[in-house]
């Protein structure tokens, strides 16, 4: 079965990153003899793809791979999915938005509070190419468990 996945970042990735669309096999190098088509886009360009119905995001997804592949992505096309988490109440976007006084918010959200609440993701992580990004989030989920065990054994 061929799916469509379509991951829509609002705002910038990282400071790099402004306006973009990143177009690529989502099952690239698996033993697979299919093709998931996805589109990543992050920047001024998502800010505006986020307001579309998934049928429009569909629509646009195909207008493009059409340009690209000569018209054939549409007579090939079989389904999507949309995954358009600035959509999803409880996270509301994909990736941190580096915004002014963000990382004075992240070294906030690294301490705990009361020693009973802790907070983990990928924007917690400040080292190189873990920050925005799943393997950091996991780093991020490590930190924290230490700190809680840690936290346990000196009540």
């Amino acid at each position: 079965m061929k799916v469509g996945a379509i991951l829509i970042v609002p705002g910038p990735l990282l400071d790099f990153v402004r306006t973009d669309e990143l177009y690529f096999d989502a099952v690239f190098w698996k033993p697979i003899n299919r093709n998931v088509v996805c589109l990543f886009e992050a920047g001024d360009t998502a800010i505006e793809t986020v307001k579309l119905s998934d049928e429009e995001i569909k629509t646009k997804v195909l207008r493009e791979s059409d340009d690209i592949f000569d018209g054939k992505a549409s007579k090939h096309f079989v389904q999507y999915y949309v995954q358009n988490w600035s959509q999803k109440p409880y996270i509301q976007a994909a990736y941190s938005y580096n915004y002014d006084d963000f990382w004075d918010d992240m070294e906030v959200l690294q301490r705990s509070v009361d020693s009973r609440i802790y907070f983990a993701g990928e924007q917690l992580i400040k080292s190189g190419f873990d920050f925005s990004s799943v393997h950091g989030a996991a780093l991020s989920r490590r930190k924290v468990a230490q700190q809680m065990i840690g936290a346990s054994r000196n009540r």
